[in-house]
């Protein structure tokens, strides 16, 4: 019986711990940043939470699948809810229209995008080269002491939401003109995160909601 009960406690310890890790593993069919091609898919699941309130941190039961499609010849990233998602949208699918160039990924059309729909640029550059050093501040990115937003190209080395833990990743944020701060971080193979922070007042009273999709 004890033995049961130290095996069922490393179990419930062993996944806990996986749980705050990313999936970093490239596996074969996932979408590729670096050599994107039909039929690719990766999935993240949906969380949210409140800035300074640990405690409301959740996933929200929803599934977002990104599968690259060919559509007359030219590739997309289709993004629509598994069928078991919690929240599901009716019929929801976002197409966003991609074009691999040297070192990065153009795209367009993204403003239906759950994934892309803040992101500011036409531009995900993969190569790093050129990336600044950026560090994490509570519920937001700082560059040079400032609250990161703009095209700016970044390298943190820790992200954590909850008990979402990326490491050593690109950041990049969003245009500065609207009320978000939000950023992608991935790397020259795959997206690992989307983080939003919004920032409202109804009556006086501030409210910093946070909502993101993690690679799974």
């Amino acid at each position: 019986m004890k033995n049961l009960i130290y095996i069922f406690a490393v179990s419930v310890f062993m996944l806990a711990a996986c749980e705050k890790e990313i999936n970093e593993q490239v596996t074969e069919g996932a979408v590729n940043l670096s050599k994107l091609e039909t039929g690719q898919i990766s999935r993240y699941i949906g969380f949210q939470s409140i800035c300074g309130e640990n405690d409301k941190f959740e996933y929200t039961g929803d599934t977002l699948i990104m599968e690259v499609k060919d559509v007359n010849g030219d590739l997309f990233l289709a993004e629509y809810l598994s069928p078991f998602s919690k929240n599901k949208e009716h019929d929801f699918i976002s197409l966003t229209a991609v074009r691999q160039m040297n070192n990065g990924i153009e795209f367009t059309n993204r403003i239906n995008s759950k994934f892309f729909n803040f992101y500011g640029s036409d531009t995900l550059k993969l190569d790093d080269a050129m990336a600044v050093s950026m560090k994490q501040k509570n519920c937001i990115v700082e560059f040079d002491n400032e609250t990161f937003r703009g095209d700016q190209m970044g390298k943190i080395s820790s992200f954590q939401i909850g008990d979402i833990q990326v490491k050593n990743k690109i950041i990049v944020s969003c245009v500065p003109i609207i009320e978000v701060d939000g950023y992608l971080l991935y790397d020259q193979n795959q997206l690992y995160l989307n983080y939003a922070l919004y920032t409202s007042t109804f009556n006086g009273v501030s409210s910093n909601t946070i909502t993101g999709w993690k690679k799974i």
